[in-house]
């Protein structure tokens, strides 16, 4: 039979209940339930990871940062992923730029960066783009036999022409740019 667990630590039960009736987040509710089930030394690891929709290996991680520093250290948020390519005076640099119209395509804007020791693919660019709302103002082109007057035409009448050939059941509503 698994060996029940029973936690002893630097906070009481009184002060584990009190933060689980203070508590908001869903991340800290289920450690503080982990914590009093332990407690309470009629559950395995096994159970109470069961009981949580959670790995025993995870129910000792929470466990053992809770004896290692209490409830504080049992609620904390360690853990922020990889830290971002570009830094705040990059990314600020790359605004002004932006705004100034220095670029057209995003190569250059890649070519600028290696200049500043910071390696990123096309894609990278793209991502920090976005990030920073940045929006194309060079438009699309054309072909070189394109006819403005013939485009123009075509945005006019193609309403018309789509509601002539009488499709059952689609109107026929477009919003050409």
């Amino acid at each position: 039979m698994p060996k029940r667990v029973k936690v002893f630590g630097p906070a009481t039960p009184e002060e584990i209940a009190a933060a689980y009736h203070q508590c908001t987040s869903p991340h800290d509710y289920s450690r503080l339930v982990a914590l009093e089930m332990a407690q309470q030394g009629q559950w395995t690891l096994k159970q109470i990871g069961k009981a949580l929709g959670k790995d025993k290996t995870t129910i000792v991680r929470w466990l053992m940062a809770y004896r290692q520093g209490g409830l504080q250290r049992l609620l904390a948020r360690g853990h922020g992923g990889r830290l971002p390519r570009l830094k705040k005076d990059d990314i600020e640099a790359l605004k002004a730029e932006l705004r100034g119209g220095r670029w057209k395509t995003a190569k250059e804007i890649q070519n600028w960066l290696k200049e500043r020791g910071i390696r990123m693919t096309v894609w990278g660019v793209y991502y920090w783009l976005k990030k920073v709302k940045a929006k194309s103002k060079v438009p699309r082109k054309t072909h070189k036999d394109q006819n403005p007057l013939e485009l123009e035409d075509f945005k006019q009448n193609i309403v018309a022409k789509l509601n002539a050939l009488d499709i059952p059941g689609i109107p026929a509503c477009l919003c050409l740019g």
